[in-house]
């Protein structure tokens, strides 16, 4: 009895004497489609609401635990690749009253700074750019299932980020009487090295 408790004793001072580990090592990581959706959610209106997604769309992230402040995120969709049910109202979305893929191709996410909210969550603040307009936007990201040993190119974790735009920022005030004016983005995507 009395060598098991001076064992306790000795594993739990040479737990206090370690030298603390080293931080977490920053990762790169990669987004997108195919290993992942972006879906968006126009209007607020429980029966006028029109929703979808983009086919084509990739980002990068680069997560720095131990300096949250050097984290940051890219996003680029290609705003032509718009997928909904119906082939006429995806039409219409990629028009010009919304996304106007023709003369404005790509739409942009960057992060400028990033903070932990919790062992499994960021708030991720930003700029959107769409239709050649830059603004402020805000993204509330949970990271689930990380594995710290993936291999390069292997699935590092899953995220999931939701965040709300009002389209009338970025010129897009077509039917906003109808169906109201925040536009809900969400990403739910593989996150590899």
């Amino acid at each position: 009895m009395r060598s098991i408790w001076l064992l306790a004793c000795a594993t739990s001072l040479a737990a206090v004497l370690a030298p603390v580990q080293a931080g977490a090592t920053p990762v790169d990581l990669n987004i997108g489609s195919p290993g992942g959706t972006l879906t968006f959610g126009i209007g607020d209106s429980a029966l006028f609401r029109i929703t979808g997604g983009f086919d084509r769309w990739h980002g990068t992230a680069h997560v720095d635990e131990d300096h949250p402040e050097r984290s940051t995120v890219d996003v680029t969709v290609d705003a032509a690749s718009v997928s909904m049910a119906d082939r006429q109202e995806a039409a219409t979305v990629r028009g010009p009253d919304f996304f106007n893929a023709s003369a404005f191709p790509a739409l942009a996410f960057h992060s400028d700074h990033m903070i932990r909210t919790s062992e499994t969550s960021w708030q991720v603040d930003g700029e959107m750019t769409l239709r050649g307009i830059t603004r402020p936007m805000t993204f509330e990201v949970t990271v689930r299932d990380r594995n710290t040993g993936a291999a390069p190119g292997a699935r590092y974790a899953r995220l999931e980020a939701h965040g709300t735009l009002q389209r009338s920022q970025f010129g897009m005030d077509r039917y906003i009487d109808l169906l109201g004016d925040p536009v809900k983005i969400t990403i739910d995507s593989d996150a590899w090295r």
